[in-house]
C-alpha cells in the first residue's frame, strides 16, 4: 500500500482521545481537503494548517511551524524560539611536516611560531 491509499476516514467517530492534525497546504499526496473533512468528522479535534508544498515535513525549512504546535498539542506549551541557528564552514589544512614539527616544539611554542590569533568571522559581524 502506498502513502496516497491510506483512508483515515474508516470509523473516524470511534477515536475517543484528543487528536490533532497536521497537514500542509500545498501537499502533493494528500489534498487539504482529505484532512478538514477528517477534523470536522473528529469530535474535539484539533486541525493545523502549516504552509509547505511537500508531503514530508522533514524537508521544510519552516519545520518549527509543524513541530511547535504537536509539542503544546501535548505539553500545553510551545518552546521558545530564542535559539538562533546558523551555518558555518570550517576549513582545516595540514602543511606537510608541520605535525611533526608541532609535535617537537609542542603547543606553546607552536602557537607563539603561528603568530597571534586572527580574529573570528563572528568577530567581523
Amino acid at each position: 500500500m502506498s502513502i496516497s491509499e491510506i483512508d483515515s476516514s474508516t470509523k473516524p467517530e470511534a477515536v475517543q482521545a484528543r487528536t490533532m492534525i497536521v497537514h500542509l497546504k500545498g501537499d502533493r499526496v494528500r489534498p487539504v481537503g482529505n484532512d478538514r473533512a477528517l477534523a470536522g468528522r473528529l469530535a474535539g479535534s484539533t486541525l493545523v494548517e502549516v504552509d509547505g508544498d511537500d508531503h514530508l515535513i522533514y524537508s521544510l525549512d519552516n519545520w518549527r511551524d509543524v513541530i511547535d504546535p504537536v509539542i503544546e498539542f501535548f505539553t500545553g506549551s510551545r518552546p521558545p524560539r530564542s535559539t538562533k541557528r546558523s551555518f558555518a564552514a570550517v576549513m582545516f589544512t595540514d602543511i606537510v611536516g608541520s605535525t611533526s614539527i608541532a609535535g617537537g616544539l609542542g603547543d606553546f611554542v607552536w602557537r607563539q611560531l603561528l603568530g597571534p590569533p586572527r580574529p573570528s568571522c563572528q568577530e567581523h559581524r
